[in-house]
This record gives C-alpha cells, sequence and structure tokens, in this order.
C-alpha cells in the first residue's frame, strides 16, 4: 500500500502525528495493512452536495423517511443522541469538514478533521441526533483514526469497519453483526440477534 510521510512527536506528554497526505495513510504490522487512519477522502465527500468547514450549528438533514445510516469518519469524534421529534439533525463543534445528506432513504454522515495535525485532544466533535423510534435496515460505519459512541443503537444489521479508531455502542439491538478491526476497538453491548462475523487484525 502507498503511505504518507508521517513524523510522529511527543511534546510535554502529548502525541501529535504530522502528516504530508491524508490519501491511503495507515498501518502495518508484520507487512498486513491494518486499515487506513485518515481513510482515502479523495472520494470520500460527494461534490453533488454542500459540505461544511468549521462550526455547524444544530441543522436538520432529512426529508424523507430513513432506513440506512452510512457514516465516514476520519479522525473526529461522533457522538449520537437522541432526536426530540421524527428527523435526524446534524451539529460540529471545532475545526473540520462535514457532510451530511439523504440520498433514497440513506443518510449519508461525512467528517474529517481540519490540517494534518491529530493530537491527542482534539475539540473536534461531531453530534448527530437520530429519532427514538427510527426503523433502521442497515448501519454502515467506516471509521479512521476517530471516536464513536452511541446510546441504545437498534438496526435489522450493521457494518463497522475500524481502522485505529475507536466504537463504542451500548445497550444496542442489532441483528446481523460484522465487524472488521484493523488497530481499533469494538465495544457493542446489548443484543445480538443475528449472525456475527468478526475479523480482528491487531484490534479489541
Amino acid at each position: 500500500e502507498k503511505m504518507a510521510k508521517a513524523v510522529l512527536e511527543v511534546t510535554d506528554g502529548k502525541v501529535e502525528l504530522r502528516l504530508n497526505s491524508w490519501t491511503d495513510f495507515g498501518i502495518h504490522i508484520n507487512g498486513r495493512w491494518l486499515g487506513s487512519l485518515g481513510m482515502n477522502t479523495e472520494d470520500m465527500f460527494d461534490r453533488d452536495y454542500e459540505d461544511w468547514d468549521g462550526e455547524v450549528e444544530k441543522t436538520r438533514i432529512n426529508e424523507e423517511e430513513i432506513n440506512k445510516l452510512d457514516i465516514q469518519i476520519s479522525c473526529s469524534s461522533l457522538v449520537i443522541k437522541d432526536s426530540v421529534d421524527e428527523f435526524f439533525y446534524i451539529e460540529k463543534k471545532g475545526e473540520g469538514k462535514l457532510q451530511a445528506y439523504e440520498e433514497d432513504g440513506v443518510l449519508y454522515v461525512k467528517a474529517l478533521l481540519s490540517g494534518s495535525v491529530i493530537g491527542v485532544k482534539q475539540e473536534e466533535k461531531v453530534t448527530l441526533y437520530v429519532p427514538k423510534n427510527v426503523d433502521l435496515h442497515m448501519i454502515s460505519v467506516e471509521l479512521g483514526a476517530g471516536e464513536i459512541e452511541w446510546n441504545a443503537l437498534k438496526a435489522d444489521a450493521m457494518k463497522v469497519d475500524l481502522g485505529a479508531g475507536e466504537f463504542v455502542a451500548k445497550n444496542a439491538e442489532v441483528g446481523d453483526l460484522e465487524v472488521s478491526l484493523g488497530a481499533g476497538e469494538c465495544l457493542i453491548q446489548g443484543k445480538l440477534k443475528g449472525d456475527v462475523n468478526v475479523d480482528c487484525a491487531a484490534g479489541d
């Protein structure tokens, strides 16, 4: 795999990773590709839809019924909370690029940290508000070096692809589950009703 040049620095107990490119950056251990940290962002955002840089106030993002979520997060933090009504909303604190749109019943949420420095402590945070009684047939999550927290997740099926990120879901109710781990960490607590398939390279 093509790798970006990187410099790892430790200053006053803070770790920073400086990259010259986000494209195809990831981890190899013993010659095995463990997944992308920053993901390939050349094709991450859809040019046909608006994207936001910087702070985003709470904004409604769907008009039609949503039955599938497609989430792509790289070097950002995503928290899922209950919506106060039947609509989905999004908001963001900190710098970085965000895109959220609905197409053919699928809600796409994409977030990427701004700049070329990944610090341990980041103020980058995206909040997605999901209706309590929404019937999601499928949840697809692709996570680079970010974090996702979700309470009361519910879906007929879910696919999680982690590079070096952390995915935590509590009080979950999921049918079929497929998880692919690079150097990430995936914690799902709740009810698993269907088939479970886990491919783990160096994660937990």
